[in-house]
């Protein structure tokens, strides 16, 4: 057996420390969750070396381990897995320290997810100590039904899809042998959850004031485009030919698994206003936004201020912008191929919102007066 202290260059000029673990020629590595800070100062280097040398004892502590455990039976030691287990565990660590390793290294777009699945683990387990040898197939399930529970619509299984895949990231650094979610499947919903404006609900917007202009301008922006809060916020004028109308970007949610990724958008009149001038040659980013939160409080207030008395989110304004596509006679391969859906599975949920917006029209036209005849 081998045992290497390395160092892995992240993001920000910074070092992630891992041990790398030869054993019966094989060499898997294991994160410390230590991380070497950029910089020259004398406390950034004396922080480093400490880290260094915390670093060192844990990598003489994991030989010293694997020296007890060749003495011992390992045999029986295996055979003492936690019941509903079927990995190995060669080191019963915290999955909270992984988890939280795992979200500090991340660098996606959908990062609010992968800590809003972190903290609801948290809330689940009742505790911030959680061995993965305590985490079974019954514990996966009873995560899942708990998400069930508390949310609706397609939020359980984003949570859950994270959970899962930080128990992949353990199997792959050899942590764990095998995940114990990886035959459980959370159901897709289909069903649109959230609310839709109307035309006359998005006019009563654009002539409401609003706290802060730029959440105004991107969230009206988003109802003539379909784009997502990931996509609006990195948004840069570079992405738009203002020669054609034309916006080209490459769509962070599914940047990463779908043929649909990158997106030629056209842009209609009101787009375009909302973007401004068009004959300058600016760059860098069209709209300055804050935080994904701070955003969601000021669309509650200026939506009440407007009398609007819907729960709207951001991402109303993408379901509104493809509800509206179909209510004017899209096609729904001409509306999925707008809102960057890979396949029409996920723009058929539209359809059934404009029926019954077709239907309640239709019901709420004057009754004929009572008592005549035919």
């Amino acid at each position: 057996m081998g045992i290497k202290l390395i160092k892995k260059k992240i993001s920000g000029g910074r070092q992630s420390l891992y041990l790398s673990i030869c054993t019966n020629g094989k060499r898997k590595k294991e994160a410390l969750g230590i991380i070497l800070e950029k910089g020259h100062d004398k406390t950034t280097k004396d922080m480093n070396r400490i880290k260094l040398t915390i670093a060192h004892s844990l990598q003489v502590k994991r030989e010293l381990d694997y020296l007890l455990r060749k003495i011992s039976d390992h045999n029986t030691i295996l055979q003492q897995s936690p019941p509903g287990n079927e990995g190995i565990y060669e080191n019963d660590r915290n999955l909270f320290d992984i988890f939280s390793h795992y979200i500090d290294n991340y660098t996606k777009a959908d990062l609010r997810i992968l800590k809003a699945s972190y903290n609801h683990l948290l809330e689940y387990s009742k505790t911030n100590i959680l061995p993965l040898s305590n985490i079974n197939k019954n514990f996966c399930k009873g995560f899942l039904d708990y998400l069930y529970q508390k949310f609706r619509g397609n939020t359980p299984s984003l949570y859950f899809k994270k959970f899962k895949n930080i128990l992949n990231y353990c199997t792959d650094e050899g942590f764990i042998g095998k995940n114990p979610a990886l035959n459980i499947h959370p159901t897709q919903s289909y069903a649109l959850t959230k609310e839709i404006l109307t035309p006359s609900e998005i006019e009563k917007l654009a002539l409401s004031p609003c706290s802060n202009s730029q959440i105004k301008r991107a969230f009206l922006f988003s109802c003539h485009s379909g784009l997502r809060w990931c996509d609006i916020k990195k948004l840069r004028y570079e992405n738009i030919d203002f020669s054609r109308n034309l916006l080209r970007i490459t769509q962070q949610k599914v940047s990463s698994h779908s043929g649909s990724a990158v997106l030629f958008l056209n842009l209609n009149n009101s787009a375009m206003r909302i973007i401004g001038d068009q004959t300058s040659e600016k760059k860098g980013l069209i709209f300055t936004l804050p935080s994904h939160a701070r955003a969601l409080r000021i669309i509650n207030a200026w939506t009440k201020n407007a009398g609007i008395n819907k729960h709207i989110s951001f991402h109303c304004a993408r379901h509104t912008f493809i509800t509206m596509l179909i209510d004017n006679g899209a096609g729904i391969k001409t509306a999925a191929s707008l809102a960057g859906h890979s396949s029409t599975r996920h723009t058929e949920k539209y359809i059934h919102i404009v029926d019954r917006q077709k239907q309640k029209a239709v019901d709420n036209l004057p009754d004929l007066p009572t008592g005549i005849t035919f």
